[in-house]
């Protein structure tokens, strides 16, 4: 006879079937209003909680703001983060050195405490600074590209005050007397600065006499005056005031009249010229 051996199966078979806590969870999950809850609403509430435990808490709070200051200063001190040289261009030497006499900074400082809004303002309200352009560039230079007002003009507003002017009437900076500009054309009267454009007409016009040309006077903001060598002037109407300067020319080409003893020639009466003498009217 054959001894009999049992062989006990000790493997254990796995139950497929999920846990009831897991099955539970698994129905829970397929709630739409369960998914957003454990997705958003959980999330956003500890947060929330989280926040409100450091900001009602004084030593938690104070932590924070020490970390945070501490972190900030330190990433800001970086040296490559730094400005420590400033480059100006297309600024003239006295404009230049008023830039930078005026920028309220002290380098090096860190780019974070550059405000460029602030420091553009401040270039910008110069008189001689039409636009300004500020960059930072490798290096940690601070550029500033000026686009300076070129002075066309000297401006009397008043008998107290020079002013130099550009093309377009912006004044540029002061001058104390005629002498320091001599080589620009010299205009006076209020509201001269907003009529340059017929100044410059003039100016291209009056070429053959332009050695001649002592001044432009702006009249009652209405009208122009030329003054000229001699303690003359011509009287301008205030329409079309360039065909009154072409008839004075061919007059002057023809009959020299600036050679002669005349104070005014007027303009202003279309139907008529005016010729002042001394004392004397003539009426051409």
């Amino acid at each position: 006879m054959q001894p009999l051996s049992l062989k006990l199966d000790t493997r254990y078979e796995v139950d497929p079937a999920p846990s009831r806590i897991n099955y539970r969870f698994q129905r829970l999950w397929l709630m739409r209003s369960f998914r957003l809850f454990t997705k958003l609403i959980l999330p956003v509430f500890l947060c929330l909680a989280f926040i409100f435990f450091c900001f009602s808490n004084e030593k938690m709070l104070n932590f924070f703001k020490s970390y945070s200051s501490n972190a900030i200063d330190s990433f800001a001190d970086r040296p490559e983060l730094l400005i420590k040289l400033m480059s100006i261009e297309g600024a003239s030497q006295p404009l230049e050195r008023i830039i930078r006499d005026t920028l309220p900074i002290s380098l090096p400082i860190s780019g974070f405490d550059f405000n460029f809004t602030n420091i553009r303002e401040v270039i910008e309200s110069l008189d001689a600074v039409k636009s300004v352009d500020i960059r930072v560039i490798s290096g940690g230079i601070l550029k500033i590209r000026v686009l300076e007002r070129v002075p066309e003009f000297v401006w009397r507003k008043n008998p107290k005050e020079l002013f130099l002017l550009d093309e377009g009437g912006a004044i540029v900076g002061r001058v104390f007397n005629r002498a320091q500009r001599s080589d620009l054309p010299f205009v006076t009267g209020a509201g001269a600065d907003v009529a340059l454009v017929e100044i410059a007409n003039f100016i291209n016009l009056l070429k053959p006499i332009e050695d001649r040309v002592v001044a432009y006077s702006r009249i009652s903001e209405d009208r122009w005056d030329i003054v000229l060598d001699n303690s003359q002037r011509i009287s301008l109407p205030s329409e079309e005031p360039e065909l009154a300067v072409g008839q004075f020319l061919i007059l002057n080409q023809s009959e020299n009249i600036l050679d002669k003893e005349i104070e005014r020639i007027d303009f202003r009466n279309k139907q008529r010229l005016t010729l002042t003498l001394k004392n004397n009217e003539i009426n051409n």
